[in-house]
């Protein structure tokens, strides 16, 4: 840990930290872990959260040249007052979304819309807001976090280590593109001190392509080229120079049309480049906080968990999950209660230095769908046992194989989601108690089509004693994309079976008593073209539908076989006790 200076040490005894324990009273409130962890309670580590000790904040435009020569602009600000020879840690936020928050904020009643950060900054940090390339005062075009966008990072920290305000410490966050450029900071520097990021594109083809399966309503080329086109706000004349000649058109054909698994596409994959900057003996060591909610539409949550998977499982990495859409956790029933207080601790701990046990939490936090949160050090949750069943003959799904054999379907234009013949479903045993599906669920499916190219659509579903039927997980893939990192597209030899190992989105999903485990096999998902059964529910009243694919060109005519029985098809998932991880929620 750097050494605090000069400010730091005026700020501790400006905030004079009342709640602030020492260690004879933090011993007496720590909580009583069965993993040895020595935990404070929540009231305890509350008590120390940072304080404002600043009035005001003052905001900069700076200009910066990147490693190429190209034009990059940031946002800086700091506490107003800030005493001239003082050092100060930075919140570092890369992000394409200046413009579009600025006029937001315009609109917005509270004066803190679009944030918090400036309650950061009070507490004697810095905070920077840096535009990603194509966008608000930076020149180019949108990288989508590939080598250029790295470089970039790079760069603007480097800029602020430079600064006679800056102590050294610099710690990312961002929420979905900005979650995305804490990553890109994370794989891209070894110097960071720790990163956040929530609801983060890890990887842009994952975005784009569902395992090689086209979105229908992923538009993310044309969209990005409007924001490309948004001009500066700033009054700063390099500014608005940069955004003079945007990128039109070059975004929207760059991405998204091609869905090979090509180097395009492989150098805008973080987990990738992180495992293999590791491979290689790369000494990244930034701890990472990572938040991701399992009902996003926006940003998929198995973007979370490529991640997470890249990291070895010594890293010091954290994980909090649970039944909310595309925004910062919802805490709702724990004991914390508040998302924010946990960021402001996490903040505390790698930016201020503090001393708030923060490393003596367990590093998973998990929501289940009965609202039951969980702790654990591992995802899947410590205590998961892994299961395999089987598709068994043409409508089982069992603990045993079975013999051979098949079911078939069709793929009908359009298709109606409940007509049994698009789809067959493999039904298991009632479970006789009540089991936690948690991790990331896989199907391996054994396969043939009638045609050389369809689509494969899996469901894991929930179906209740009545007969109703409620998700679980879901996968896609196009059937030409035969390995999960194939650089190119293979079509199929009519009727001859081939497997696919698909990776479904993660969960934490309690099965009840009674209750059975069904997994549906289709080869149409498309929002547009019908109306979807398959929805599911965030338990907090909402119901949200799952991003469509679009159908394949055999669709109409493809008749398509799932393979059953011991060289068959198969499920692998990761099984808890629910109530063993459990944690009790507030009073």
């Amino acid at each position: 840990m750097r050494r605090l200076v000069a400010l730091l040490t005026f700020l501790f005894a400006s905030v004079a930290l009342g709640g602030c324990l020492s260690n004879d009273e933090t011993t007496e409130q720590a909580v009583s872990d069965p993993s040895g962890l020595d935990r404070l309670s929540v009231e305890a580590w509350k008590s120390l959260l940072s304080e404002p000790v600043f009035d005001g904040v003052t905001e900069t435009t700076v200009g910066v040249t990147a490693e190429d020569g190209a034009h990059l602009s940031l946002t800086l600000y700091l506490p107003e007052g800030l005493p001239a020879d003082a050092k100060v840690p930075t919140l570092l936020e890369l992000t394409p979304y200046q413009t579009l928050d600025r006029g937001l904020n315009a609109l917005a009643t509270e004066p803190n819309a679009g944030g918090g950060w400036q309650e950061m900054v009070l507490r004697g940090m810095a905070f920077v807001r840096a535009d990603a390339r194509g966008t608000h005062g930076s020149e180019g075009c949108l990288d989508f976090g590939g080598e250029i966008d790295r470089s970039d990072a790079r760069v603007f920290m480097q800029w602020i280590r430079d600064q006679p305000w800056s102590d050294g410490r610099v710690v990312t966050d961002g929420v979905s593109h900005p979650g995305m450029g804490s990553v890109v900071a994370h794989v891209a520097d070894t110097e960071l001190t720790a990163a956040i990021a929530t609801a983060p594109v890890v990887s842009y083809y994952m975005d784009e392509w569902f395992q090689g399966a086209k979105y229908d309503n992923q538009l993310n080329g044309p969209a990005y080229q409007a924001i490309e086109l948004l001009p500066a706000t700033s009054t700063a004349p390099e500014d608005h120079a940069a955004q003079a000649a945007p990128c039109t058109g070059k975004t929207t054909t760059d991405y998204g049309v091609d869905g090979t698994w090509g180097p395009l596409w492989q150098e805008r994959d973080l987990a990738l480049t992180m495992e293999r900057a590791l491979a290689e003996g790369s000494d990244h060591a930034a701890p990472i906080l990572i938040n991701h909610g399992f009902v996003d539409l926006n940003v998929q949550p198995d973007h979370a968990q490529i991640y997470w998977d890249a990291l070895p499982d010594d890293y010091p990495k954290s994980l909090v999950m649970g039944w909310w859409y595309h925004s910062w956790p919802d805490l709702d029933g724990h004991p914390a209660e508040s998302y924010a207080d946990v960021r402001q601790r996490f903040f505390d701990h790698f930016l201020l230095g503090m001393d708030n046990g923060w490393e003596h939490e367990p590093r998973v936090l998990v929501e289940d769908s009965t609202g039951a949160w969980h702790e654990s050090h591992d995802w899947p949750l410590d205590g998961s046992t892994r299961a395999t069943f089987w598709a068994v003959d043409e409508d089982g799904l069992g603990e045993a194989p079975g013999e051979v054999a098949s079911a078939t379907f069709a793929d009908p234009l359009p298709q109606d989601q409940d007509d049994p013949s698009g789809q067959v479903l493999f039904r298991g045993e009632p479970v006789a108690a009540p089991v936690l599906v948690n991790g990331q669920p896989v199907v391996e499916l054994v396969a043939s089509s009638s045609e050389a190219q369809t689509k494969w659509v899996v469901f894991l579903l929930d179906e209740a004693p009545d007969g109703s039927l409620e998700r679980i997980s879901h996968g896609a893939t196009d059937s030409r994309r035969l390995h999960e990192r194939d650089e190119g597209w293979a079509d199929l030899v009519p009727g001859e079976p081939e497997t696919w190992t698909m990776k479904l989105l993660p969960t934490a999903y309690v099965l009840e008593e009674g209750h059975r485990l069904v997994l549906e096999v289709s080869s149409q998902e498309s929002n547009r073209l019908r109306e979807q059964s398959r929805c599911w529910d965030d338990h907090r009243g909402g119901n949200y539908c799952p991003n469509g694919i679009l159908p394949a060109t055999s669709a109409g005519q493809a008749v398509n076989t799932v393979v059953t029985g011991p060289e068959g098809t198969r499920v692998y998932l990761d099984l808890a006790d629910p109530l063993a991880t459990a944690i009790e929620g507030p009073a």
